[in-house]
Parts: C-alpha cells; sequence; structure tokens
C-alpha cells in the first residue's frame, strides 16, 4: 500500500508524496479504497482494475484513461444526487429487495438492507419512491453517475477536453 501512503501525503501537503496518475494500484493487495475519499484525485491512467472501491468518494475525480470495473465504480459513495437519479438507483435497489419492501421503508418502516448488503451508496428520499424498473442499463447509469458527480471519465461518451481545457498549450 506504499503509493495510497505516498499519496496520502500529497493530498495532505506533507513531505514529497505522489498523485495517482498513471500509478498501477492492481498489486497494491489489491487496493482495499473501502470507504476512501478520493474527492478529487487525479486518477488519470491508473490501473484500478482490482480496487475495491466500495463507497469510496470519487466525486469531482479523474477517471480519465484509467482501468477500471464499472460494476466497481458504480459501488462507489455518491452522496447527494438530483431527484431523477436518486430515484433511479432506488429502484435498482428494489431489484434486491423489491417494490413492497421499498414502499413499506418510504412509508417510515424499516430500511430493507438493514439486514442485507446493498450495491449502490447515496442519499436516498424515502418521498421520492415511486415503484418501477429502473431505466437506466450500467453504463447509462455510470455515465449519469459521473456526470453528477463531476467525475471525469472518457470511456463512455465524455469526451477528453481539448489541451486548452487542462491549462496546455494548443
Amino acid at each position: 500500500m506504499q503509493i495510497l501512503a505516498e499519496h496520502q501525503k500529497w493530498l495532505k501537503g506533507a513531505g514529497e508524496g505522489k498523485r495517482l496518475v498513471w500509478s498501477d494500484l492492481s498489486n497494491e493487495e489489491k487496493a482495499n479504497l473501502y470507504g476512501a475519499n478520493l474527492d478529487v484525485a487525479d486518477l488519470c491512467g491508473a490501473n484500478l482494475c482490482e480496487a475495491n472501491l466500495r463507497r469510496a468518494d470519487l466525486c469531482n475525480a479523474n477517471l480519465r484513461g484509467a482501468q477500471y470495473s464499472i460494476l466497481s465504480v458504480l459501488s462507489a459513495n455518491w452522496g447527494k444526487l438530483p431527484d431523477a437519479l436518486t430515484l433511479e438507483l432506488m429502484r435498482w435497489d428494489a431489484l434486491a429487495c423489491g417494490d413492497e419492501a421499498m414502499g413499506v421503508w418510504s412509508g417510515g418502516g424499516a430500511c430493507p438492507f438493514s439486514n442485507q448488503p446493498r450495491e449502490f451508496f447515496f442519499a436516498e428520499k424515502a418521498d421520492l419512491w415511486q415503484p418501477g424498473p429502473p431505466t437506466l442499463n450500467y453504463v447509462e447509469l455510470f455515465v449519469a453517475l459521473c456526470e453528477a458527480a463531476g467525475v471525469q471519465q472518457n470511456r463512455f461518451g465524455a469526451k477528453a477536453p481539448s489541451p486548452q481545457q487542462e491549462g496546455g498549450e494548443a
């Protein structure tokens, strides 16, 4: 976990430290980034193929050129989202627990995930709940979440910024 320790130093401005740009985290003990705060992290070109990103904060992170599983990224902690996207994720949750359990929860009952693991982490809004199937597939959901959270990615439907947008020379 040496790379990650050095990155934490860089983030805090302490010592030399390292950015995670082009880092290969594939051998970093499977890079357990569970719950890690990667807010504004520059993961450009990093190998995150076997990284555990479950509940990690990726808001405003740069994933351009990084290698990762979109399912792993979908398990990050997305926090507060626009209402339509929140409802979409709650409908994905309902695939695991059922519309009835979600209805009980939205009416003030027990959380359907209090005794079972969940796949998506975000700020739920019980008052938004409406039964129905999810409308986005995994790739569309990934793109929508990245856009809402300011995550830069160029893997699915997002254009890489021009050098001028990056602050470089034209």
